[in-house]
């Protein structure tokens, strides 16, 4: 009985970081991909490092999640979450001008994720290798960078 009197306090009292929380981004199509342009390379290259939605369309369902980049060793690498089944290891993310190649990990073997870096570098589109040959349209969005809250 205690905590549910306490449950409202608790509501008021939510941390700045939670209500800082960027929503999910709106998926875009492959039609709308095609209509991009490809990402030049300026004088520095892109930062890749983030948060990605992903939509991956698997006919007759979209299959839909996250991944998340980071640096390794002069590439980029770090996880893939699809909302309905278990995180994935990215191995590699190889950036070369505009054409993306990213290896995914998985229990049936490597997955290869094959694309080009879009817009102001930060949509991919592209194609995704999977088991048996099965080859399906995938397009990652990045989430806007959010604010880190330093501790108070």
């Amino acid at each position: 009985m205690r905590f549910i009197s306490c449950l409202p306090l608790m509501l008021a009292a939510t941390p700045a970081w939670a209500e800082a929380t960027p929503p999910l981004t709106t998926p875009l199509t492959v039609s709308q991909c095609d209509q991009m342009s490809e990402f030049g390379p300026a004088s520095a290259a892109p930062n890749l490092q983030g948060i990605w939605d992903f939509t991956m369309d698997t006919q007759p369902r979209l299959s839909r999640g996250f991944l998340v980049l980071g640096p390794v060793d002069g590439a980029w690498a770090g996880s893939l979450t699809p909302y309905a089944t278990n995180s994935l290891a990215i191995r590699t993310l190889v950036l070369q001008a505009s054409a993306v190649r990213m290896v995914v990990a998985s229990r049936e073997g490597d997955v290869v994720f094959t694309g080009r870096l879009m817009g102001d570098g930060t949509v991919m589109c592209g194609a995704v290798a999977y088991h048996g040959g099965r080859v399906f349209p995938m397009i990652v969005r990045q989430r806007p960078p959010h604010r880190v809250y330093p501790p108070r």
